[in-house]
């Protein structure tokens, strides 16, 4: 489960608004936090970034399943426009549980889960955060905080 320090650090995140969402390669997801920043581009990385880059994800409304990275469509580019149609408004959770799910709930009913399906020694679950720190979550090793400019150790 999540540690205090990991904890306290993931919670500067929460109240702050989703300002930029993208589906990328191999159906990877990122989620932009921040604000509101009519002059950067819907492309452009966040002060945080919240994602995964290999596990499986979904986005539920009111019980609903409304957007999946299994999803049937013909490209990553059609998954991007879909997820992009979705208002997620501000970030009120970070939260696990014993399987190693890693969900985010937002103020207006949506949660993004980040499904843990493989005890591979990979990350799938990061946290992008100001001044370069970094924050992932490894079924094998756990929760683990570090710099997301130098090696880790």
């Amino acid at each position: 489960m999540i540690n205090s320090v990991i904890e306290n650090k993931i919670n500067e995140v929460i109240n702050l608004y989703c300002v930029r969402q993208a589906v990328g390669n191999s159906t990877s997801l990122s989620l932009g936090f921040g604000k509101k920043d009519n002059e950067a581009s819907s492309g452009e990385y966040r002060e945080w970034e919240i994602g995964t880059y290999s596990s499986n994800w979904r986005v539920i409304k009111n019980k609903q399943v409304i957007c999946a990275c299994l999803d049937d469509v013909e490209t990553n580019e059609e998954l991007d426009e879909k997820l992009k149609t979705i208002s997620f408004g501000s970030i009120r959770a970070v939260s696990q549980n014993d399987v190693g799910d890693v969900t985010l709930s937002f103020d207006n009913f949506v949660l993004v889960e980040i499904l843990c399906l493989s005890d591979e020694d990979d990350e799938m679950f990061h946290v992008f955060c100001p001044n370069s720190e970094y924050i992932e979550y490894n079924p094998c090793s756990g929760w683990r905080i570090g710099r997301s400019d130098s090696p880790w150790r």
